[in-house]
């Protein structure tokens, strides 16, 4: 307070236009730390993100409806829903305490980098569990049918197949059949 006070009285005096007061922190950093560290803890950082933030960035960046491979189609919802349980509430635990400890020396101003590793191999398990519940409630035969068995016909069966005792199947039975497995699956 008493170096304040010395760069202050000159100002206060009408003898400068402007103070500048410095105060040595160095002995402070590890109650800069903990006040951090409790902070950043404090954060419910899963509902944060997947309240709104991840839901609302999904639809900016890829619209409504976001189209992956195999002809599946899902809501900006469900990609925020299955992110939801990949990144889960102990997973960002994890990875919250450890910024603090990663992260809290750099913030202090005690080294000049940091790193930091998000354990994404850890996480397969719950990928492959979002993969299969997003594959059990989607309906593949359309595009199946569309995509590789219709262009295929085309591609390979020029006269039909030719069957034992002498029973011939033509392109376009094969395609009144797949109508009719169509049909009869959507009906």
């Amino acid at each position: 307070m008493e170096l304040a006070i010395d760069d202050a009285v000159p100002y206060l005096a009408g003898e400068t236009d402007s103070v500048s007061l410095s105060v040595d922190l160095n002995d402070r950093t590890d109650v800069a730390l903990l006040v951090i560290s409790e902070l950043i803890s404090s954060i419910d950082l899963h509902a944060a993100l997947f309240d709104e933030a991840v839901p609302e960035g999904v639809k900016t960046n890829f619209g409504s409806e976001i189209d992956l491979v195999l002809g599946v189609t899902l809501a900006s919802d469900e990609v925020a829903g299955s992110l939801a349980r990949v990144i889960t509430p102990e997973l960002l635990d994890s990875l919250q305490a450890q910024a603090i400890t990663t992260m809290g020396p750099y913030l202090i101003g005690q080294t000049d980098t940091f790193t930091f590793t998000i354990p994404l191999a850890e996480q397969v398990g719950a990928i492959q569990s979002a993969f299969n519940r997003i594959l059990q409630e989607v309906d593949l035969q359309p595009y199946l049918l569309d995509e590789i068995i219709d262009p295929a016909l085309d591609e390979f069966i020029i006269n039909g197949v030719d069957l034992p005792l002498g029973v011939t199947i033509t392109r376009a039975e094969i395609r009144l059949a797949m109508e009719a497995l169509r049909s009869r699956q959507s009906g």
